[in-house]
């Protein structure tokens, strides 16, 4: 279950720690989860959105 401290990370403040490329796999999950799952609208609400979609795409791969 996802829980509501994800929310509250600032993505930026993520992507710019040492630890990101090794995070938890539930982070990247959860990133993956609500690109996948969140209305159009709330993710336009999110001026990183793009980044966090790039990023997730090249974990991916």
């Amino acid at each position: 279950r996802y829980t509501t401290w994800c929310l509250q990370i600032p993505y930026k403040s993520l992507a710019n720690t040492a630890n990101f490329w090794d995070a938890d796999c539930k982070i990247v999950t959860w990133i993956s989860h609500y690109m996948l799952h969140l209305p159009p609208a709330f993710q336009s609400l999110d001026p990183s959105w793009e980044m966090k979609e790039r990023v997730v795409t090249s974990l991916v791969r």
